[in-house]
C-alpha cells in the first residue's frame, strides 16, 4: 500500500499501484464475468501479499478521471472503492460501510437520493445533503454532493442496508436508472477481528444472497485470505490468485527483473530463484528483493534454499538482522515496534514514537531507517505505519509486547494533553479511545469533557459497549453519542450538554457548556421532571409491543417484538442488536405480538391467526402454529401440559385453549374463560393457567382432563377490564398480581397454612385518560379512540363503540353486534414479579408512560416508587439479571419505541438516586424577554402548581384551586404579567398576576360562568385586554378587561362561529393574534375551520383548514398566513393568495406534533414526535431546516420569545437553546 493514500468516494483509500506489473489474466477473468456471468459478488482470495489489495486499486481510476467516467476500460463504473483496514476501525464497521454506500450512491443516482429520505427515516437515520437536512429534488443526471448520513449504533445493518441502500435503489430503478455500477471492497478478512459477526462480508453475502431483493445493477467486487470464517456467507471465490494462477505466468518473475540489474548471470539466477520461491507472493519477492538491493556487498551467490513463505522470511530478517543483540532489541527496537504495531490508521509520526517509547529522535530514526522496508510512511515528515497486516500479525504473536504497547501510547497522549483535548492531535482524536479500551482503561477518558468532543465517536461507543463503565459522563456518551459522526466539535458540544440536561448530570452540562468553542446552537439551561434515572438500553421503531429477557450462559438477550413485524435480539449488557427477524409479510402480526418461549429453545411472536416459532439461537423462523378460525387471538403463554410443552392462547371471544406447538393440533377443548377478550395468561405451573380478561375476572384454569376454573377474583364494582397479571408460586406461597384498566394493582399472596390475602395499590391514571380500542370488522381492523373520562368497563365501552363510532358504517358489514373489539389497553398495561432474597418486588407500566416499583408488596409498610412518571405508553416491563444483580426494563408502545434499563442494587433503596427538579410533567409554558432582554418563562404542571423562572430563579405562584392547562405571559408596561388558565372545579377560569396601582402584584381569580376549559389566551393592545376561548357551546370566545385592580369578564358573541368543525364539539384548539395586529384580530381553530376575527367579535372570514398542530400566524409574500404542523411536514398557508404557500420539509414518517415562530416570520420551528427540533431562518423559508437539533423525547410545545432564541416542552421537561448566525 501506498504511503501517500488518496482518497475516493465514500471512505476509501486507494494504495499506490505504481510497481505493480501488468496481470492481464486477473482482469480477463473479471472481465468475463462481468460480460457472461449474473452472480452479484465476485470473490478473489489470495494469501496475504499476494496481490488483492494491488488488484482492487487497479479497478479505480485516476482522481481526475473520477467525475467524468462512465466505466473504466468498458466495464461498469466504480461507484465506491473501500479499502478495509485492520487498523482503522472506521474501515471495519459494517454500519459505516452502509452509510458510506448510501452517501456514494445518492451522489451518482438524483433518483436515489430523493428516495433516500423517505426510506432512512425507518432506519432513524438522519439524512444531510449539500449540507441542508434532508433531501429535495435532484435535476436528472445531476450529481449530489456532501451527502452526510447519521445512524443510531443500535440500528441493525441488515435493516440499515435495507432502508438506506436497497429500498432507496429500488425506486432509483423503477424510475429507470439502468446502468450498472460495481462497488470493490478490499480485505475483507481485516474486519473479522473487529466483530466476528456483524461484518462487511456477512452483510455483503446476505444482501446478495436472494436476487431478487437487491436490484441487478449494483454488483460487487471484493477481496479476501482464503479464511472460511470470513467467508461463510459468501459464494466459493470467482478466483484464487495462488491455485487459479497459471503454471505458465511469470508475473513474478517480471517483476523481479524490473527491480533487479538487467546484467550478468549472478543476477539472472537470483531473479530465478526469488520468483520460485515466491510461489505467485508479490510481497515476498518485494522483501527479498529489498534485502538483496541493500547490501553493499558484492552480490552473494543465490542460495538453493530462501525462507518458505513471509512468516519465514519476517523471522529470518528479524534474527539476522535486528535480534542479534537481545539487549539492543528490547531497549530500542521492540518498544518503537510494538508501538507501531498497535498504531492505527495512517500510523505514529516521529515525535510521537519519540514521546511514547521515551528514546530521543535519532535513536527512533535508527529503528525506522533499518526496518524501511517493512514500514509506510515519510519518518521525518508525517505519520509512518507498518507496511502490511501480515507483519503487524508475526510481531504481535511472536515479538513484542501488545498490552504494553497500548498503554505507552494512553499514557503518553495523557501526560501530553492533560485537561487540554481540544488542541490534541488527530491521531489521539481518531485512535486513543481504541488504545485505552483495549487496556480497560476507556473510563480514565471518559470522564474528561474535552476529550469526549474531539474523539472518534465509533472507538468511544464500541469501547463503552465492551466496558462496563458507569458515571454521568459515560452515560451522557452513550445517550448522544451516535449523534456525533460527522459532526464539528462545537455542535457534540452542544447534543452532550443536551444529554446530560436529560439524564439530570448537572455537572457534565456545565462541563459540557463551559467548553471555549464557537456554536451554530447550544442549550441554556433546562427544567427537568424529577425521575429515577436509567439507561436507555435503545430502540425498536415501531414501538415495543412487547420484551422477553432470554438467559443463556454467554449473557442475557432481550427480545423485543414492534408494530412493523420485527423482532429483534439485543445484548443486555451493551445494548448492542445481534439480530433481527422479520415476520413473513402476510403477518397481520405485529399488531397484537406477544412473547413467550418453550423450553427455553423456541421463540414465539403470536399474529391474529397464528403462532410464529422462532429459534433464537439462529435468529430465524422455522414455522407457525395455527389458531382457532373463529375469533382473533389476543394472548398467548407456553405451559407444560401432560408432561410436554404445550401453548395456551386466548381470543376475542373469551375462549382459551392450548395446542400443541409441534404438531399445531388442539390438546384441549375451547373453553369459555372470559365474557369479552381474553386480556392475559400466565403460565407457572403444571397444566394450568392463569387467565385474565375484559370482564375483570382473574382465574386459575386446570387443563389436565376436563377443564376446572378457580376464580380469584371476581368482577370489579364498577367494571374495569384486567390486562396484566404475573403468578410466582414456591413451595411456601403463591403470589398473584393483577393490573386493572382502573389503574389499580391487585395482590393476592397465599399459602398452605394462611389464608389469602388481596392488596391493592394505586400509582396510575385510568384506562378513561386515554382508551384505544380495536376490532375486526370484515376482516380488517379498525380503531378508535376515546379521551374524556367514565369510560372503563369493557361492556360499556362496546357499547361505546357500536353506539358512536359504528353506527353509519355500511350494512354489508353486518350490524354492530358482530363486531368484536379484540384489544383494549388502558390503566395498567404490565406487571411483573420478582423474589430476591426472600422479599418481594414488584413493578407495574401503565397506559399512562409511568414505571412503578412497589418494594415488598406482600408486607405492611410497602414502598412504590415512580421511575418514570411520564412519558409514552408503557406496554411491558420485566424484571431479569444481568450478573448477578436484578435489572428492571421497560419497553414503551409509541413509534420511537424507547427501551429502559434500571440496575437495581441491594439495599434499602435498590435505586439510582432521583434527578430533576420538577415535581410533575409540564402541561404548558410560555417564555418571553423583559425590558433589560432577560428570558422569563412561566410553567404549568400536571399537579396544578404553576411557576415562574427567571435568571435569579424560580418561584411559586399559587394556583388558588384552579386547574391550570396552560400559561401566558405579556408586558404591560414595565411588568410582566402572568395569565393561567383551565378550570375551577367544572367552571372554566382564569388566574392572573398582574401589576396593581400602587405598583404592587394584584392576584385576580376570573370565573367564567359556564362548565368547560379555558384552552387560550391571547393579549390584546397594550396589555390591559385579553381574549379567552374554550370549549362550550356558546360563545366561543369570551373579552376580559382591566378596570383599576380588577379584571372584568363577558362574553364576545360571534355571528357565524359555532360550530367549529360540522357534527364535532365546539372546542376551540388553538387561537393566535395575526401577525402585526397587537391581537386586534386573532385566528382561531378547531377541528376543521379556522375563523379570522377582530378582538371586537366581527367575523372578516373563515377557512377550511385542517392543522394538526397548534399554528402561528405570521406575514408571507406580502400577505397573512398561518403556519403549522400536519403529518410528516410543516406547512405555510398563505391565506391571501393559495398559490404562495409552501410545505417545509420535515423527516418522514415523523409526525409534527407542535410549531412556533417569531411575529415576524424571520424564524420558524417545528417540533416532531420522534424528538427532532427543525428551525428555518430568513424570510424566505426553503424547503430544508437552516438546523435540525435531535432531543430525547417527543416536542409538545415550542415558543420563540426572540431573535434566535428557543423554548421547548418535551416529555422530559423543558429546555432552552440559542441559535447563532
Amino acid at each position: 500500500m501506498s504511503a501517500v493514500p488518496a482518497a475516493v468516494p465514500g471512505r476509501s483509500v486507494v494504495p499506490d499501484i505504481a510497481e505493480l506489473v501488468p496481470r492481464p489474466w486477473i482482469l480477463a477473468r473479471l472481465d468475463r464475468w462481468l460480460r457472461e456471468e449474473d452472480g452479484r459478488i465476485f470473490l478473489m482470495t489470495g494469501p496475504p501479499g499476494t496481490g488483492k489489495t494491488w488488484f482492487a486499486a487497479q479497478l479505480v481510476p485516476p482522481e481526475d478521471e473520477r467525475e467524468a467516467q462512465g466505466g473504466h476500460e468498458g466495464r461498469p463504473e466504480v461507484v465506491l472503492a473501500h479499502f478495509c483496514d485492520a487498523s482503522d476501525e472506521r474501515t471495519l464497521d459494517a454500519l459505516d460501510f452502509v452509510r458510506a454506500l448510501s452517501g456514494a450512491l445518492a451522489r451518482r443516482i438524483p433518483r436515489f437520493a430523493d428516495a433516500l429520505a423517505a426510506s432512512a427515516a425507518s432506519a432513524s437515520a438522519v439524512i444531510t445533503i449539500n449540507s441542508t437536512q434532508t433531501i429535495g429534488t435532484v435535476e436528472a443526471g445531476a450529481r449530489v454532493a456532501n451527502v452526510q448520513i447519521r445512524l443510531p449504533r443500535d440500528v441493525p445493518t441488515r435493516q440499515a442496508f435495507a432502508h438506506l441502500v436497497r429500498r432507496p435503489l429500488e425506486a432509483a430503478v423503477a424510475d429507470g436508472w439502468d446502468q450498472r455500477l460495481l462497488v470493490v471492497v478490499d480485505d475483507l478478512s481485516a474486519g473479522y477481528r473487529y466483530d466476528a459477526e456483524d461484518t462487511i462480508a456477512h452483510l455483503i453475502g446476505v444482501a446478495t444472497d436472494n436476487p431478487a431483493e437487491l436490484p441487478e445493477v449494483l454488483r460487487f467486487v471484493v477481496t479476501s485470505r482464503p479464511d472460511p470464517w470470513v467467508l461463510r456467507d459468501l459464494p466459493p471465490p470467482a478466483l484464487d490468485l495462488r491455485s487459479d494462477r497459471p503454471a505458465e505466468e511469470e508475473d513474478i518473475l517480471r517483476y523481479v527483473r524490473r527491480r533487479l540489474p538487467a546484467a550478468g548471470a549472478a543476477w539472472r539466477l537470483w531473479a530465478d530463484r526469488i520468483a520460485a520461491a515466491a510461489d505467485g507472493n508479490f510481497l515476498y519477492a518485494r522483501h527479498v528483493v529489498e534485502l538483496l538491493l541493500a547490501r553493499d556487498e558484492v552480490l552473494p551467490e543465490a542460495p538453493a534454499d530462501l525462507p518458505e513463505g513471509l512468516i519465514d522470511l519476517y523471522r529470518t530478517w528479524f534474527r539476522t538482522d535486528i535480534a542479534r543483540s537481545r539487549d539492543l532489541w528490547w531497549k530500542l527496537y521492540e518498544p518503537v515496534l510494538a508501538a507501531l504495531t498497535v498504531a492505527r490508521g495512517a500510523g505514529l509520526t516521529h515525535d510521537q514514537l519519540c514521546g511514547i517509547t521515551g528514546l530521543p529522535r535519532s535513536r527512533v530514526r535508527r529503528v525506522l531507517e533499518e526496518c524501511a522496508q517493512f514500514l509506510l510512511g515519510a519518518p521525518r515528515s508525517g505519520p509512518v505505519r507498518l507496511y502490511h497486516d501480515s507483519f503487524r500479525d508475526y510481531l504481535a504473536q511472536e515479538e513484542v509486547q501488545v498490552e504494553e504497547a497500548h498503554r505507552a501510547v494512553v499514557e503518553y497522549f495523557a501526560r501530553r494533553q492533560g485537561d487540554g483535548w481540544l488542541d490534541a492531535p488527530a491521531y489521539a482524536c481518531d485512535h486513543l479511545a481504541t488504545h485505552a479500551a483495549a487496556i480497560g482503561e476507556l473510563a480514565g477518558l471518559v470522564n474528561r469533557p474535552e476529550f469526549l468532543v474531539v474523539a472518534e465517536p465509533v472507538g468511544v461507543l464500541r469501547g463503552l459497549s465492551q466496558q462496563r463503565i458507569v458515571g454521568g459522563y459515560a452515560e451522557t456518551y452513550r445517550r448522544a453519542g451516535w449523534l456525533l459522526a460527522d459532526r464539528d466539535r462545537s455542535e457534540r458540544a452542544s447534543y452532550l450538554q443536551t444529554a446530560a440536561y436529560e439524564l439530570g448530570e448537572a455537572e457534565a452540562a456545565t462541563a459540557f457548556a463551559g467548553l471555549p468553542l464557537e456554536r451554530r446552537w447550544q442549550p441554556l439551561w433546562a427544567s427537568m421532571l424529577r425521575h429515577r434515572p436509567g439507561r436507555v438500553l435503545g430502540t425498536h421503531p415501531g414501538g415495543v409491543l412487547d420484551l422477553l429477557p432470554l438467559t443463556r450462559p454467554d449473557g442475557t438477550t432481550v427480545v423485543t417484538v414492534s408494530g412493523d413485524g420485527t423482532v429483534r435480539f439485543r445484548d443486555l449488557r451493551t445494548g448492542t442488536v445481534n439480530g433481527v427477524v422479520s415476520l413473513p409479510s402476510a403477518t397481520p402480526a405485529a399488531r397484537l405480538a406477544l412473547l413467550g418461549a418453550v423450553d427455553e429453545t423456541v421463540l414465539l411472536v403470536t399474529a391474529l391467526d397464528l403462532v410464529w416459532l422462532i429459534d433464537p439461537v439462529r435468529m430465524e423462523v422455522t414455522g407457525s402454529v395455527p389458531a382457532r378460525a373463529e375469533s382473533p387471538v389476543t394472548s398467548m403463554t407456553p405451559i407444560v401440559l401432560r408432561d410436554r410443552d404445550a401453548i395456551v392462547l386466548g381470543y376475542a371471544d373469551g375462549v382459551l385453549q392450548a395446542v400443541d406447538p409441534g404438531a399445531g393440533e388442539p390438546l384441549t377443548e375451547a373453553v369459555p374463560a372470559h365474557e369479552g377478550p381474553v386480556l392475559s395468561l400466565t403460565g407457572g405451573f403444571d397444566d394450568g393457567v392463569l387467565s385474565c380478561g375484559a370482564d375483570g375476572a382473574v382465574a386459575l384454569w386446570g387443563l389436565d382432563g376436563e377443564a376446572t376454573c378457580q376464580p380469584v377474583i371476581r368482577p370489579p364494582d364498577p367494571p374495569t377490564w384486567c390486562a396484566a397479571s404475573r403468578l410466582l408460586i414456591d413451595d411456601e406461597r403463591f403470589v398473584i398480581a393483577a393490573g386493572y384498566s382502573d389503574g389499580v394493582t391487585d395482590v393476592i399472596v397465599g399459602g398452605h397454612d394462611a389464608p389469602d390475602r388481596t392488596i391493592g395499590f394505586g400509582g396510575h391514571e385510568p384506562a378513561a385518560w386515554r382508551l384505544e380500542a380495536d376490532f375486526a370488522s370484515s376482516g380488517l381492523v379498525w380503531h378508535t379512540r376515546m379521551h374524556e373520562q367514565g369510560v372503563n368497563g369493557y361492556g360499556d365501552v362496546l357499547r361505546e363503540v357500536r353506539d358512536s363510532h359504528l353506527g353509519d358504517l355500511d350494512p354489508g358489514d353486518g350490524p354492530p353486534e358482530s363486531r368484536e373489539i379484540i384489544l383494549m389497553s388502558g390503566g395498567v398495561t404490565s406487571v411483573d414479579l420478582a423474589e430476591v432474597e426472600g422479599r418481594l418486588h414488584m413493578v407495574t407500566g401503565g397506559q399512562d408512560g409511568k414505571v412503578t416499583l412497589i418494594h415488598h408488596p406482600d408486607e405492611d409498610g410497602s414502598v412504590a416508587e415512580s421511575l418514570v412518571p411520564w412519558g409514552e405508553p408503557v406496554s411491558t416491563v420485566r424484571f431479569t439479571e444481568l450478573d448477578g444483580r436484578l435489572v428492571l426494563l421497560s419497553g414503551e408502545s409509541a413509534v420511537g419505541g424507547t427501551i429502559r434499563q434500571w440496575p437495581l442494587r441491594s439495599g434499602a433503596d435498590p435505586l439510582p438516586p432521583p434527578v430533576g427538579e420538577l415535581a410533575a410533567p409540564v402541561i404548558g409554558f410560555d417564555g418571553m424577554v423583559d425590558e433589560s432582554g432577560r428570558q422569563v418563562v412561566a410553567v404549568a404542571l400536571a399537579d396544578g402548581s404553576v411557576e415562574l423562572r427567571e435568571e435569579d430563579g424560580r418561584r411559586p405562584l399559587e394556583a388558588g384551586g384552579l386547574e391550570p392547562v396552560g400559561v401566558r405571559l405579556w408586558r404591560w408596561g414595565r411588568s410582566v404579567c402572568v395569565a393561567a388558565f383551565g378550570r375551577h372545579g367544572s367552571e372554566a377560569a382564569l388566574r392572573l398576576w398582574t401589576p396593581g396601582s400602587s405598583g404592587e402584584t394584584v392576584v385576580t381569580d376570573v370565573r367564567l360562568g359556564r362548565p368547560g376549559t379555558v384552552h387560550e389566551v391571547t393579549v390584546v393592545g397594550d396589555g390591559g385586554r385579553l381574549l379567552a376561548a374554550g370549549d362550550w357551546e356558546e360563545p366561543v370566545l369570551w373579552t376580559l378587561a382591566a378596570d383599576d385592580d380588577r379584571w372584568e369578564a363577558g362574553p364576545l358573541p360571534v355571528p357565524d362561529v359555532h360550530p367549529l368543525a360540522a357534527g364535532m364539539s365546539n372546542v376551540v384548539r388553538w387561537m393566535t393574534p395575526v401577525a402585526g395586529s397587537q391581537g386586534r384580530e386573532v385566528f382561531i381553530g378547531g377541528q376543521a375551520i379556522v375563523h379570522h376575527l377582530t378582538s371586537q367579535g366581527h367575523r372578516i372570514r373563515a377557512h377550511l383548514l385542517l392543522p394538526q398542530t397548534n399554528a402561528v400566524s405570521i406575514p408571507h409574500e406580502g400577505g397573512r398566513a398561518l403556519f403549522f404542523g400536519g403529518g410528516s411536514s410543516a406547512r405555510v398557508e398563505n391565506l391571501d393568495d393559495s398559490d404562495a404557500s409552501t410545505d417545509l420539509d420535515a423527516p418522514p414518517d415523523s409526525e409534527v406534533l407542535a410549531v412556533g415562530a417569531l411575529e415576524d416570520g424571520s424564524l420558524l420551528a417545528a417540533g416532531t414526535g420522534d424528538g427532532r427540533l427543525l428551525v428555518w431562518c430568513g424570510p424566505d423559508h426553503p424547503g430544508h431546516p437552516d438546523h435540525v437539533v435531535q432531543l430525547g423525547s417527543p416536542i409538545r410545545q415550542i415558543a420563540v420569545p426572540a431573535p434566535g432564541s428557543l423554548i421547548v416542552r418535551t416529555d422530559l421537561g423543558i429546555q432552552a437553546l440559542r441559535l447563532n448566525a
